[in-house]
């Protein structure tokens, strides 16, 4: 009888280290600086970043003309830019997607200059100009004002695909448009493929990692269960009575 239970045990663990999954892939999050955005006569838009340069055809462009004249918007101020999360994600076969979030605050009060009296009035002005705007784009959204700020949350989700490049001239294009640098700063995850030495030595380390847990669990177990057998009467009585 001890034999079986130690060979089920042994099999179960066997079964534990063998089905554990990992990714050969991972994510590297970094911080990415767009330097300034460039559009082809052929209506291509272009982001150049510290990272990767990225292109836009098409429908996508189109969506990402409409991100880049709200951003053109008088008012919108490094610190209500600061507030609305931005994020790149570069899958590993240079294909990317940028998504701006759809729930962000603008506040009345400024974190870096509160003895600005007039800061209030001017973000009041930029927030009646924001919602003409996307009323104007035919873009959904619904707004809470409260003393803190405006709330606002935007139903449809803001995404727009492309993929990486790296401009030949982008040195010149650069040097050539100081006078336009944006230095917008966005979220940057990229994905890569794991080198053979590195996955392997990561299904090593999840494999004794998922081995310890189950370990852990038989001999816990006896334990558990002894301990409901023991307090079993306590929570009868404390039901019926």
């Amino acid at each position: 009888m001890l034999k079986k239970l130690i060979l089920s045990v042994f099999l179960l663990f066997l079964t534990a280290c063998s089905s554990t999954y990992v990714s050969k892939t991972d994510m590297i999050k970094k911080k990415e600086i767009i330097k300034l955005a460039i559009t082809t006569p052929d209506k291509t838009i272009y982001l150049l970043g510290d990272n990767y340069d990225y292109q836009f055809t098409g429908e996508e462009a189109r969506k990402l003309q409409t991100l880049i004249e709200f951003q053109k918007m008088k008012g919108l101020t490094k610190e209500n830019l600061t507030q609305v999360k931005k994020r790149i994600r570069v899958s590993k076969d240079g294909n990317m997607t940028l998504s701006v979030s759809t729930e962000f605050t603008i506040y009345k009060k400024s974190k870096t200059d509160k003895d600005n009296k007039n800061f209030e009035k001017d973000q009041e002005d930029f927030i009646n100009d924001f919602k003409k705007k996307l009323k104007e784009k035919d873009i959904d959204f619904t707004v809470k004002e409260d003393e803190e700020g405006w709330h606002f949350d935007l139903p449809n989700a803001i995404e727009v695909s492309g993929k990486t490049a790296r401009l030949p001239n982008r040195n010149d294009i650069l040097q050539k448009s100081s006078d336009k640098i944006i230095n917008l700063e966005l979220d940057l995850a990229v994905e890569y493929q794991l080198s053979d030495i590195e996955y392997k030595k990561r299904v090593s380390n999840e494999r004794w990692r998922s081995a310890g847990e189950f370990v852990l669990g038989v001999i816990a177990a006896p334990f558990v269960i002894a301990w409901g057998v023991l307090t079993l009467p306590v929570w009868f009585y404390a039901v019926t009575h």
